[in-house]
């Protein structure tokens, strides 16, 4: 580069000298300045994508002279307008240029010179071809000063990331899963690479991430046409209700900083639900042993349970058979599982609460929920005054059997 610009310097002071003793050689027709390539990068060989959001870019102009005269002093005044500009610093100061100067020098007929300016854009700029003018000013062997204006055409695209699909491990999820992978596959249908693409996951109420972060994910650089998978990780409360909910995927790349949302469409299947409709019986007594305590279950869901099992977790105060095996209970079926319990006599009166936990399995996937039964823990009436007559016959017993001894012993005296 260096050597042909050497060249072209000796080549323009030669053809000085030469002029004025043979102008024709220059031609004394017309000048004819045409702009003959546009691109953004070094070389036209290899050039880039600008995108949105790109700062100090190389916008590279080829101008030619097409016609038969030569050009002195060219000079490219491009006119810059929306979503392009030229920012630079003066004195620590930073101005922003609305026009941007470059100086081509001498152009013979044939001969092409490269314009070169350096252009940031805009993060808000659309995909799209945007003109601008560009003003070549140049002097003619006459010394008459020409200005032309030449529309120039500039391109500006970037990527288009969209969800190309999606699937959840496991593929049937339910109310209360934890640590659900959400795999997310985008691809960039746009005809630009698109730069530090970025995914979100926005989430509503019923969902949560699984651990900080586990919503976001970076994907770097997309050429055009790449499929890349993202993995997302999301738990799912206990109470949300069966059926499609609606998440949005939230897509940015480079500087821009509007994001495209992308609607995920998440199925939750409905598991069974066990509500306690009845304890019996109403009220038990300490000191008891073999209790029946029945708990009656009602599948309040729309789908069924298999494998139904209840057990009874009891306090301190109560040991026994305390748990139960019910099978299959249908949606809106009542069972009732049968406990015997034994209860211990220091047990307080009151009601007592307990937890009851139903474990069942629907789709071959194991599941469970705890609810509070209370039973009412009472003394005997009766109980005090038997203990009280008990012990009396025993002190009476006592107090006859000493009596007799006494007697027998003075009767030998």
């Amino acid at each position: 580069m260096v050597a042909l610009e050497r060249y072209r310097i000796l080549l323009a002071m030669f053809m000085l000298i030469l002029v004025p003793a043979y102008p024709q050689a220059l031609g004394a027709d017309s000048v004819d300045l045409t702009v003959t390539n546009v691109f953004w990068g070094a070389t036209a060989t290899m050039p880039i994508t600008a995108h949105p959001g790109d700062s100090d870019v190389p916008l590279l102009i080829v101008v030619t002279n097409a016609g038969d005269a030569t050009a002195w002093n060219v000079n490219g005044t491009l006119v810059l307008s929306y979503p392009f500009s030229y920012t630079y610093t003066s004195d620590g100061k930073i101005f922003h240029a609305s026009r941007v100067n470059a100086s081509a020098g001498v152009l013979f007929p044939g001969y092409s010179f490269t314009f070169r300016y350096l252009l940031s854009i805009d993060s808000g700029a659309k995909d799209g071809v945007y003109r601008l003018s560009l003003l070549l000013s140049y002097k003619t062997y006459a010394d008459i000063t020409v200005t032309a204006s030449r529309s120039v055409d500039v391109p500006i695209w970037s990527g288009d990331i969209r969800v190309q699909r999606f699937m959840s491990l496991p593929l049937k999820i339910y109310p209360g899963d934890t640590q659900v992978n959400l795999k997310i596959w985008v691809v960039n249908s746009g005809t630009a690479t698109a730069k530090d693409v970025n995914l979100l996951l926005v989430l509503t109420p019923n969902f949560k991430p699984s651990s900080s972060g586990s919503v976001a994910v970076f994907l770097g650089t997309m050429p055009p046409g790449q499929v890349s998978e993202a993995n997302f990780y999301i738990d799912i409360d206990e109470s949300t209700p069966s059926g499609t909910h609606k998440l949005l995927l939230a897509v940015s790349s480079g500087l821009n900083s509007n994001a495209t949302m992308s609607s995920i469409s998440l199925y939750v299947s409905e598991k069974a639900k066990f509500e306690v409709v009845a304890v019996g019986p109403g009220e038990v007594f300490a000191g008891d042993y073999g209790t029946v305590v029945r708990v009656t279950l009602r599948n309040v869901s729309n789908v069924t349970g298999e494998s139904v099992r209840v057990q009874l977790k009891t306090g301190n105060f109560f040991s026994g058979t305390t748990t139960d095996y019910l099978g299959t209970i249908s949606a809106s079926e009542n069972k009732a599982a049968t406990f015997m319990l034994d209860i211990d006599s220091k047990a307080n009166s009151g009601r007592c609460y307990m937890d009851l936990r139903v474990e069942w399995t629907q789709d071959d996937k194991s599941f469970d929920q705890t609810s509070s039964i209370g039973l009412q823990v009472s003394q005997r009436p009766l109980s005090i005054i038997y203990g009280a007559i008990v012990t009396a016959v025993v002190l009476v017993l006592i107090g006859v059997f000493s009596l007799r001894k006494r007697r027998r012993s003075v009767q030998k005296i």
